[in-house]
């Protein structure tokens, strides 16, 4: 799905892909989960209990907006007891 964006020195329209709303990065991240931090969320990285991430570059971190909302959903429970799923 491409976007359609307007210049305004020319009136030409270029596509550009809808890169943006598909990853989103770990401040993005803490602000779709209440309560998630970037720390426990580099936490949850390293742990590797989050959700599944990018590293496009050393220092980039990316997350699929979808499977940040699975995880979200993997996570519910019916019960306060340990086995209680």
């Amino acid at each position: 799905m491409d976007v359609i964006v307007k210049r305004a020195s020319a009136n030409e329209t270029v596509s550009k892909p809808k890169f943006d709303a598909e990853y989103i990065t770990p401040v993005q991240v803490t602000e779709v989960v209440p309560g998630l931090t970037v720390q426990l969320l580099a936490r949850l990285r390293f742990t590797g209990d989050g959700p599944a991430y990018r590293k496009p570059t050393p220092r980039t971190v990316l997350y699929k907006r979808s499977e940040v909302l699975a995880w979200v959903e993997a996570s519910a429970r019916r019960g306060t007891a340990p086995d209680a799923a």
